[in-house]
C-alpha cells in the first residue's frame, strides 16, 4: 500500500474530521497555536479534496481493469507461443522414440542375438513404449490447452502485439499520474500545483525520450559510417580504375581530400538529421496534444466525475467535427 493510500484510509475512518473538530474548538476558544492553526487550514484543504480523490480513484479503477485485460491477452499469447514450442518438441521427441523402437524390434527379430542382449533390448523397448505413451498423453493435453486458448478470442484478439505493448505503456503512465495526483490531493495541494506537476512530468518524459532517440541515432550513424568505410575499401580493392584515381588525388592533395570527405559527411549528416528531426517533431506534437488532453480531462474527472468528463469530451469532439465540416464547406459553424 502506498503512503497516500494509508493517509486516505485514515481520512475515510473519520480521523481527519475528529482532528479538525479538535482544532476548530481550540480556534473558537482562542487557545490555538500558530502551528495548530496551520494544521487546521491544511486539514480543511485535504477534506475539500476528498471528493476529487474519490473521482480520481473511480477513473483509476477503470484504467486498472483495462491494463489487466491487456496483461491477460499478453499472457495468453505467450502461453500459446510456449504451447507451440512444446508441440514441436514433443513431435521431435516422438520421432526419435519411434526410430529407436523400430531399430530394437528389428534387432530382436534377428537370430544371432544372445539371451543377455535380448533381455537388455526388451527392457529398453518397454521403457521406450512407456515414454511414447507419456509423450502422446502430454501431446494430447497440450493440444487441448492450445485449442481452448485459440478458440477463446476476446476483444483484443485482432490487436497487434505492438499495439498491446503501446497501450500498456500509455495506461501505466496514466495510472502513475493518478497516483501522483491522489498523493498531492491527500497532502492538501491545490489543483494549480498538481497541473504544474503534470506539465513538468510531460516535459521530463519528452526530454528523456529525445535524449534516448539522439543517442540511438548517433550510434546508428556511427555504425553506418563504419560499414560505409568498409564498403568503400572493398570497392577500391575490387575496382582498379577507382583505386588509381582516388589514390592519385589523395597522394597529390591529402589535405584537400580530407576536407572534401569531411564536408561530404557533414552534408549527409545534416540532411539525415533534418529529415529525422521533422519526423520527431510530428511525433512530439502528437504526444503533446495527447498529454494536454489528459491534463484537461483529468481535471474535469476530479471536479465533476468520470461520467461527466466523458460527456464533456464527447461534446468537445462533436463541436470540433462540426467546425471542420463548416470550414470545409466555407461557412461558419451553426449556420443553416
Amino acid at each position: 500500500m502506498k503512503k497516500w493510500e494509508e493517509k486516505y484510509a485514515n481520512i475515510k475512518s473519520g480521523e481527519l474530521n475528529t482532528r479538525i473538530n479538535e482544532l476548530q474548538d481550540k480556534l473558537d476558544k482562542k487557545t490555538i497555536t500558530r502551528e495548530e492553526y496551520k494544521e487546521l487550514e491544511k486539514s480543511k484543504r485535504i477534506r475539500e479534496n476528498v471528493p476529487k480523490i474519490k473521482n480520481i480513484l473511480e477513473y483509476k479503477a477503470k484504467l486498472d481493469m483495462q491494463l489487466q485485460e491487456l496483461k491477460d491477452e499478453e499472457s495468453k499469447r505467450k502461453a500459446l507461443e510456449e504451447s507451440r514450442k512444446e508441440e514441436k518438441f514433443l513431435e521431435s521427441e516422438l520421432r526419435g522414440l519411434k526410430l529407436r523402437k523400430d531399430a530394437i524390434e528389428n534387432k530382436l527379430r534377428g537370430k544371432n542375438i544372445s539371451d543377455a542382449e535380448r533381455t537388455t533390448l526388451q527392457a529398453e523397448l518397454g521403457d521406450i513404449k512407456d515414454k511414447i505413451s507419456k509423450n502422446q498423453e502430454a501431446f494430447s493435453k497440450n493440444w487441448e490447452k492450445r485449442e481452448s486458448a485459440e478458440n477463446s478470442k476476446g476483444k483484443l484478439a485482432n490487436t497487434s502485439t505492438e499495439e498491446i505493448i503501446a497501450r500498456k505503456m500509455n495506461i501505466s503512465a496514466k495510472i502513475s499520474k493518478c497516483n501522483m495526483i491522489c498523493g498531492r490531493l491527500v497532502a492538501g495541494d491545490a489543483w494549480k500545483l498538481i497541473d504544474l506537476k503534470l506539465e513538468q512530468w510531460q516535459d521530463r518524459k519528452l526530454t528523456a525520450k529525445k535524449g534516448t532517440a539522439n543517442k540511438l541515432r548517433d550510434a546508428s550513424e556511427a555504425n553506418k559510417a563504419e560499414k560505409s568505410a568498409g564498403n568503400d575499401l572493398k570497392n577500391k580493392v575490387n575496382t582498379g580504375k577507382e583505386l588509381v584515381e582516388v589514390t592519385e588525388f589523395e597522394q597529390k592533395h591529402p589535405r584537400l581530400a580530407k576536407i572534401r570527405n569531411l564536408f561530404r559527411k557533414i552534408g549527409k549528416s545534416i540532411k539525415e538529421r533534418f529529415k529525422s528531426g521533422n519526423d520527431e517533431k510530428e511525433v512530439d506534437k502528437k504526444e503533446l496534444n495527447e498529454k494536454d488532453e489528459f491534463r484537461k480531462y483529468i481535471k474535469v474527472v476530479a471536479e465533476k466525475g468520470m461520467r461527466q468528463a466523458d460527456k464533456d469530451k464527447l461534446e468537445a469532439k462533436r463541436k470540433e467535427l462540426q467546425q471542420r465540416i463548416a470550414e470545409s464547406q466555407g461557412r461558419e459553424p451553426g449556420d443553416d
